[in-house]
């Protein structure tokens, strides 16, 4: 069973590869990377935002359409991915791609990194769901929908 394991490990893959060009295309020519990459603001919102989200801190800091932890988290998550993605070819090809293995200081580094960044993206995905659910439904319907969702029915 271990090619067929291998086969739906690379299925995915293809699919992970395919969607994040997508997005890193359709992030570079919206220009809604102006909104997700970090600013120098960022940095100095980081730890205000985080003491708000965790219930410290009674105001939050000011903020666009996301805030420094979302900026960081998912500009993390695109690195994390395309280092996933960089690791990931590093193993499947290290005699056609020795460059790529030296990257990861050798075969074993390109897995560990390899695993790793698979770790820290499961992370980031079960953050994210732990922040949707606690946003409430109607921050969930507005990601699907891509607006948010008015209810005119409320008395």
């Amino acid at each position: 069973k271990l090619a067929d394991g291998m086969a739906v490990h690379f299925l995915i893959g293809w699919l992970f590869v395919s969607n994040g060009l997508v997005y890193l295309i359709y992030v570079f020519f919206s220009g809604h990377w102006r909104e997700v990459f970090p600013s120098c603001k960022t940095f100095r919102h980081l730890i205000p935002t985080i003491l708000h989200d965790m219930g410290f801190r009674p105001v939050a800091p000011p903020q666009g359409k996301f805030n420094a932890a979302q900026q960081l988290s998912y500009t993390s998550a695109i690195a994390l991915g395309l280092i996933g993605v960089a690791s990931g070819f590093a193993i499947y090809k290290p005699v056609q791609l020795p460059w790529l293995v030296a990257c990861f200081t050798g075969y074993g580094g390109a897995r560990l990194a390899h695993f790793a960044t698979m770790i820290l993206l499961c992370g980031f995905i079960g953050m994210h769901l732990v922040q949707v659910l606690r946003a409430g439904w109607n921050g969930f319907r507005a990601m699907i929908a891509g607006y948010e969702v008015q209810d005119d029915h409320k008395n």
